[in-house]
């Protein structure tokens, strides 16, 4: 093995080539493992037996496995399997997070793949300057892990970097013909991914949703995201048609407001490719729409939008479905949040959805796999916002949390559940289809009612909601769903709660101390379940009484003994680990003296224990790792911590059902009112996009099943 940088290069007999960082996951699992092979054996028609054969792949040896070197050794041996039974050389991701490209990649010069973990591509036959793009596709050239979590992310930004660098390879895809340099590509979470390009003018941006679906669909990939700044076309002064060419002009009615004065422009781009007959469906068509190219910056997890706010800014989502499955539809739960004209302030709002099947397309690497059961559903929704890494200060910071968790209390309300809060579904500062966003308030002026503040949240990503009855979904129906970082305890432990049967009871004052003044004036209107602070603390009171009388006569509670029932307050608890991870990596302006190590710590015992009592080895020394500035906000987050692990909720009777909701935003409501103890952290000025990253250590593997 050579060294090159950060980035080691290692060479397998029949020429493949792979490569790795020095950064390898820590949240891949054994089984995970275990299933990407078994995808890798499925799509090459190869059976399974073919591939645990391997010695590399015996039980024990894979469970004692650490390091790179012994990573790239299994993927290769996998690999020479492959291409033994299959002829074919497969391309194949194991990485589960992180962007997908080495740092000074020289995609002029792409004979590797420059991956953040390990890859092996075929060999350098296939990347040669004549040949054509649609044979790179065609000829099974970048096969991919059908299911992988987070492979066709990382691939579509190789293959998109090489059509850049690579003008040669886009032959036959009118759809390309973009301004050099104009193809931006920031890689997000595992499940999803953000596309960020400008058009030239007169070409439309079903254009590139068209492509996008087209290599996903090569890709085999199930879901995709795609982030669009769209604006009205410019004005484009053209001669007026000649009736020859007059007939296929498209003379459809625009369906969005914004563009309704835009000129028509030129038909959508259509695909040379005979292996793919995608048409966008006619609301699209119509549609002239083109990017805006004005991008504040780029960082991993979320692209950032500048630009004019007068602009219309859109966000569209692409994702499979299996066509009887019809509950897993975005549009049904977008449809049910604003039921009745009563739109939840902070939630997305859907402009348009459509759905088309996809049994056209082909899949070129395995043609006895069809597409009949599934169809392409695209959401459009009117409004985008930016990572809360983008929060000014921490008083910003503190009522993004308190609208977020507004949002889900007002989902519950309509019967819904989120169940994916996570870092990459909870958006700041949210600009609409209107151009209009929040106004920038003091805490005093929003509370005495100077103005009206729309929520400084924007909650996206409802395809994990679920209709819900008394607070939790229908055992019978559960299924353990959400980004694992942020999933509470119980969920991930497949058991109810771990910690409340430590018999640690708090006291009501310390959860619920007096309130501001300013917020006692207008509590009513700011919680209108209840009339006075005096009715909340007497519904805390009997919830600390049932949970006394519970230890009192509890028995112990085997593992696993009540159903893992979703419930609001597993959301309530997602949300927290959202902003308490926030907090833990967030650097206050012009920081210095970083605490990069505790924080590593921190992050590396919230993995390893993920799916236990978490809370043990992170919230109980969070101050420890939170930056200096802001320390403050330790009792905070403590005095959250206490109310949702130290109750035993799913055990206590009916009540209402936001009431933890209630309490925590009542904590944050009173933390922020109270500038005379807290004004000084509240106006820390925090480093805009910046946030510390985890550097984690070198064993990749964990014996252990939890919830991908």
């Amino acid at each position: 093995m050579t060294s090159t940088g950060r980035r080691a290069e290692l060479k397998t007999d029949e020429g493949a080539v792979c490569a790795i960082l020095d950064q390898p996951p820590i949240t891949m699992t054994v089984d995970s493992f275990i299933r990407r092979a078994k995808f890798v054996a499925e799509d090459y028609n190869i059976p399974w037996s073919k591939i645990t054969s391997l010695p590399e792949l015996k039980s024990t040896n894979l469970r004692t496995m650490t390091g790179e070197q012994a990573t790239v050794d299994l993927i290769n041996a996998i690999s020479k399997r492959v291409q033994k039974l299959s002829g074919k050389w497969p391309l194949i991701h194991w990485g589960s997070f992180g962007p997908g490209f080495a740092p000074g990649g020289d995609f002029k010069k792409c004979k590797i793949l420059p991956d953040y973990r390990a890859s092996v591509v075929l060999n350098d036959s296939v990347t040669t300057a004549t040949t054509p793009w649609q044979e790179l596709v065609s000829t099974g050239a970048y096969e991919s892990v059908g299911s992988s979590d987070s492979g066709q992310p990382q691939m579509l930004h190789y293959l998109l970097e090489l059509l850049r660098y690579r003008p040669e390879l886009r032959e036959g895809f009118a759809i390309l013909r973009l301004r050099s340099g104009s193809l931006r590509f920031a890689s997000a979470n595992a499940c999803s991914i953000f596309v960020t390009t400008e058009c030239a003018a007169g070409e439309s941006a079903d254009a590139l949703i068209a492509y996008v679906v087209l290599v996903y669909d090569a890709l085999h990939r199930r879901n995709s995201m795609i982030e669009l700044i769209v604006r009205p076309a410019p004005t484009v002064s053209t001669p007026p048609p000649t009736p020859s060419t007059s007939t296929n002009v498209s003379t459809a009615t625009h369906t969005s407001t914004n563009v309704s004065a835009a000129p028509p422009t030129a038909a959508p781009p259509t695909f040379t490719n005979p292996r793919y007959r995608l048409q966008p469906p006619p609301s699209i068509q119509s549609t002239s729409y083109v990017f805006d190219a004005t991008i504040a910056r780029h960082r991993p997890g979320r692209a950032t939008f500048g630009g004019s706010n007068t602009d219309g800014k859109y966000f569209c989502k692409l994702s499979w479905q299996d066509k009887e499955d019809s509950h897993r539809s975005e549009r049904v739960f977008y449809d049910a949040a604003s039921a009745g004209g009563d739109k939840i302030p902070g939630l997305a709002r859907m402009n348009k959805a459509w759905t088309y099947d996809t049994s056209v397309l082909d899949n070129p690497y395995n043609p006895e796999k069809s597409h009949q059961q599934r169809c392409l559903e695209v959401t459009v929704l009117s409004c985008v916002g930016k990572d809360i890494t983008f929060c000014e200060n921490v008083r910003q910071s503190l009522m993004v949390m308190h609208d977020t968790i507004d949002v889900s209390r007002r989902l519950a309300f309509k019967h819904l559940m989120h169940r994916d809060f996570s870092a990459g579904n909870v958006l700041c500062d949210p600009v609409y289809e209107d151009g209009k966003q929040p106004t920038s308030l003091t805490c005093a002026e929003a509370v005495t009612g100077t103005q009206n503040p729309s929520p400084r949240c924007l909650v996206i990503d409802l395809d994990h909601a679920k209709l819900i009855q008394g607070g939790s979904t229908d055992p019978a129906k559960f299924e353990v769903t959400g980004t694992p970082l942020y999933m509470s305890s119980e969920l991930l432990s497949d058991a109810e709660e771990l910690v409340w049967l430590k018999g640690l009871v708090p006291t009501l004052e310390e959860l619920l101390p007096p309130i501001p003044e300013i917020l006692s004036d207008r509590f009513e209107q700011m919680f209108p379940e209840y009339k006075t602070f005096d009715d909340l603390q007497t519904a805390l009171q009997r919830v600390l009484d049932q949970t006394a009388e519970l230890f009192k006569n509890r028995k112990e509670v085997e593992r696993g003994d009540l159903p893992p029932i979703h419930t609001l307050r597993h959301d309530l608890e997602s949300i927290f680990w959202v902003f308490s991870i926030f907090f833990a990596s967030a650097l206050p302006k012009d920081a210095a003296n970083v605490p990069q190590e505790k924080f590593d710590n921190f992050m590396v015992a919230m993995h390893k224990n993920i799916e236990r009592e978490k809370w043990v080895q992170s919230v109980s020394d969070i101050k420890k790792v939170l930056h200096p500035q802001l320390e403050a906000l330790a009792p905070l987050l403590h005095q959250i911590s206490s109310l949702l692990f130290f109750i035993p909720w799913c055990r206590l009777p009916v009540g209402p059902a936001t009431l933890a909701h209630d309490l925590v935003r009542c904590m944050l409501l009173t933390f922020l009112y109270d500038d005379e103890h807290n004004s000084k952290i509240l106006e820390t000025e925090l480093a805009m996009g910046v946030a510390r990253k985890l550097h984690p250590p070198t064993p990749i593997f964990r014996n252990t099943t939890t919830t991908s």
